[in-house]
C-alpha cells in the first residue's frame, strides 16, 4: 500500500494523475495536491530517464559521452543551471553524483554524444548541489524510482522489493515503445521481400538473411528481456559476424495435448517452412545469448528467427541433417 506502487494499474498500464491521486487518498493525508502532482511527474520522468540511461550504456562504444540538456521548464530554477551543457564520459564520477531528475520537478534531459568533453562544472562537489532526498540514485542502474533516502522509507510506506519490479515493469514498457519507434527506420534498410543478406565466415552456411519479420519475431519472443530489446533498438548487421556456431536440431512437432495436434499427421512440424534450426552463441551486454536460426525452405538460406537467454535443450553436433 505505497505511493509508488500505485503508479501502475493491474493491467500494467500507467495510471493518469487523477487515477493515482484517487488511489492514494488513504496514504497521503500529509500531502497537498500540488506536491502530489510533482511526485507523480517526477516518478514518470525518472522512469523515462532510466530507459534512456540503459540505451546510453548500449551505445557508449559509438557515443561515449553524455550531454546535460537545458530544462524545458518555462520558469527554470537555478538548481541545475551550472550543469547545463556539461559533456562528460558516461562512466565519469560526475554522473554518479548528479543527473537530470535528481531534483523535484526537474525537466532537464540527457543525450548521448561523441562531442568533446567539457570541464567538470564548478560546485560539482558542493553539498548545496546535492540531489534531493529520495532522488540521489540512478534508476537506470537500480530500477528504483525513489531511493532509500526518500521520506516514504522512513515512514514505512515504500518497500524496495515491491518498488523494484514495478519500476522494472515501467522501464521495460518504455523500452518496448522505443524499439517499436525505431523498427520502422531499421526496416527501411531491409528489402520487403528478400530481406537483408549478410555474409560472414563465422556463419555455418556463410550467409544469413534478416527479414523484416525476423525483427518482429525477435521482439515478440524477447518479452521482458531488456538486453535483447536494446540489441534490436541499435540493430547492427555487422554484429552477426561475431556469432559462434554451436549446433543444430530438427523442428519440434506438436504435443498430443496441443490444440494444433493432428492425429492423422502426428509428425506435423511446428515450423513446416524450416528444414532444421541452426544455433549460434552470442553476447549482449556481456551476457550469453543464443540465436535460433531457420534453414528456410523458401529462401534456401539461413533466416534469423529468435534470440533468447536460455540455451536450447537439445543441440545436435556436426553437420545439419547428417547424424
Amino acid at each position: 500500500n505505497d505511493m509508488a506502487g500505485q503508479l501502475v494499474g493491474e493491467d500494467g498500464k500507467l495510471k493518469s494523475f487523477a487515477e493515482w491521486e484517487r488511489d492514494t487518498a488513504s496514504i497521503r493525508d500529509h500531502h497537498v495536491r500540488h506536491w502530489l502532482e510533482t511526485e507523480y511527474n517526477t516518478a514518470v520522468r525518472r522512469a523515462h530517464l532510466a530507459a534512456e540511461w540503459r540505451q546510453f550504456e548500449r551505445e557508449k562504444d559509438i557515443l561515449p559521452n553524455l550531454e546535460w540538456i537545458k530544462t524545458t521548464s518555462v520558469t527554470p530554477g537555478k538548481d541545475h543551471q551550472p550543469f547545463w551543457g556539461t559533456i562528460l564520459p558516461i562512466d565519469h564520477w560526475f554522473w554518479d553524483k548528479h543527473r537530470p531528475g535528481d531534483r523535484w520537478g526537474c525537466k532537464c534531459g540527457l543525450q548521448s554524444t561523441d562531442a568533446p568533453v567539457t570541464p567538470v562544472p564548478e560546485g560539482a562537489n558542493d553539498s548545496d548541489n546535492d540531489p534531493a532526498p529520495g532522488l540521489d540514485n540512478n534508476p537506470g542502474k537500480d530500477a528504483m524510482l525513489f531511493s532509500f533516502s526518500h521520506p516514504y522509507f522512513a515512514a514505512g510506506y515504500l518497500a524496495y522489493k515491491k518498488l523494484k519490479p514495478i519500476a522494472e515493469k515501467f522501464v521495460n514498457k518504455q523500452l518496448t515503445k522505443r524499439v517499436n519507434k525505431r523498427l520502422p527506420a531499421i526496416k527501411k534498410n531491409i528489402d520487403r521481400f528478400d530481406g537483408k543478406l549478410i555474409k560472414a565466415d563465422n556463419l555455418h552456411n556463410g550467409e544469413i538473411i534478416v527479414l523484416r519479420r525476423s525483427l518482429d519475431d525477435v521482439l515478440f519472443h524477447a518479452k521482458e528481456d531488456k538486453r535483447v530489446k536494446f540489441w534490436l533498438a541499435g540493430f547492427n548487421p555487422g554484429k552477426l559476424k561475431n556469432w559462434k556456431y554451436i549446433g543444430w536440431d530438427y523442428p519440434k512437432t506438436y504435443d498430443k495435448k496441443h490444440r494444433k495436434y493432428d492425429p492423422d499427421n502426428p509428425g506435423k512440424s511446428k515450423h513446416p517452412e524450416t528444414s532444421y534450426f541452426i544455433y549460434y552463441e552470442l553476447k549482449i551486454g556481456g551476457k550469453k545469448y543464443y540465436a535460433n536460426v531457420k534453414m528456410h525452405k523458401n529462401y534456401n538460406k539461413e533466416v534469423l528467427y529468435t534470440i533468447q537467454s536460455v540455451k536450447p535443450k537439445k543441440i545436435r553436433k556436426g553437420q545439419p541433417g547428417k547424424e
